[in-house]
């Protein structure tokens, strides 16, 4: 997607290299976490955002760090009560930990929308479970490569005590929950989409604009 003057929101963006940081692009990117160790504020965020919406009205370019913005708050906290909307939204390996049982699937797509303009669009990285599935077959096989492919399966299936996996996912599944959402529309899946030493899949999702209108980078 091209981001160029765009508004971006990183929702449970983690822990975030220098290489995973936007900066220079034209782009407000807004990362979101609650574990981030940061003192920034909502309010924080809403004046530097103001401030690049003048910025980009009078033609001035952001400054390099200037567009990139870290807060500690809860998703969910963040999406209910900030009062401007995002033009691109990434969801990286967090839906994943919304339970479908509870309706937390639906109530994060319904956030998502929500906090979002219309013709904008939503990028989701989770697990597929057909893969982690093949995996755990190939497992069963082979002792070493089983022992090889033990963090990676329990990770990637169950992740930690603190902070579950609580639904799961594979293309046919994603095409239900949005199916049942009824608000994005779904542009592709790539099923085995490489981010950070690990396959996931990639659901690249659109509100309010026609298929052939999707911009590609």
């Amino acid at each position: 997607m091209k981001l160029d003057k765009k508004t971006v929101l990183h929702i449970g963006a983690g822990k975030v290299d220098c290489a995973d940081i936007h900066n220079g692009d034209g782009a407000f990117h807004v990362y979101l976490d609650r574990g981030y160790p940061f003192t920034c504020t909502m309010r924080d965020v809403m004046d530097s955002l103001v401030k690049w919406q003048a910025d980009v009205i009078n033609g001035v370019h952001p400054t390099v760090g200037g567009s990139s913005h870290f807060i500690p708050a809860d998703i969910f906290e963040f999406l209910d009560q900030f009062p401007f909307q995002f033009d691109h939204i990434e969801a990286y390996r967090i839906f994943e930990h919304q339970e479908y049982c509870s309706g937390e699937i639906g109530r994060l797509f319904e956030a998502c929308n929500n906090i979002s303009k219309d013709n904008s669009t939503l990028d989701i990285l989770v697990p597929n479970a057909e893969i982690l599935a093949t995996l755990l077959l190939e497992c069963e096989k082979d002792l070493e490569y089983s022992l090889n492919n033990m963090l990676v399966l329990n990770s990637e299936f169950c992740n930690i005590k603190a902070d579950p996996h609580g639904s799961i996912w594979t293309p046919r599944l994603a095409e239900i929950y949005l199916h049942q959402e009824a608000t994005w529309e779904l542009h592709n899946i790539q099923s085995a989409h490489h981010h950070k030493g690990r396959d996931y899949m990639k659901i690249e999702c659109f509100k309010g604009m026609g298929n052939k209108e999707w911009i590609q980078e």
